[in-house]
């Protein structure tokens, strides 16, 4: 049995479509070595299949390596990846705020406070539950509904 050099340049073609499908980078290099095995091929054309192998034994891992070397040098490659890490991604930022902190805070407390002053006019208990998210806020309004209606 002869391998043709269109053999080894489909499997070339095949490893690097597989690359397309799974995650990192192995059968690039692999399918990389693939072709240049083609390209040896179609220059010495009654190469014997051991021959052939052997010389893919040796191709495919240097590919490997050397591509590694390469992947390792591109720029950017080496920073750590801050998707979906929004905390993180803001770290050491400067940004500037249309309304200061302290003002939005006290905005929203205020709010808080004047739902409390509804429902403790109103007669009816808070409808704050322990599940609430902003729970240390709830509890003091519901310890002012207390106060109100007493």
């Amino acid at each position: 049995m002869i391998l043709a050099y269109w053999h080894w340049v489909i499997f070339g073609l095949a490893m690097m479509a597989a690359e397309l499908m799974v995650p990192g980078a192995f059968f690039l290099w692999v399918g990389i070595a693939a072709l240049m095995l083609g390209v040896t091929t179609f220059i010495f054309p009654f190469m014997a299949v051991p021959g052939q192998l052997v010389l893919f034994g040796v191709l495919a891992p240097l590919a490997a390596i050397i591509g590694r070397k390469v992947m390792r040098n591109l720029p950017g490659s080496a920073e750590p990846s801050l998707l979906n890490r929004r905390g993180q991604q803001l770290a050491g930022e400067t940004i500037t705020l249309d309304v200061p902190i302290i003002k939005k805070l006290f905005v929203f407390l205020f709010s808080l406070l004047q739902e409390a002053k509804i429902f403790a006019l109103s007669g009816r208990k808070p409808w704050i539950r322990q599940g609430c998210k902003h729970y240390g806020v709830c509890s003091f309004i519901k310890r002012i509904c207390k106060q109100t209606t007493r």
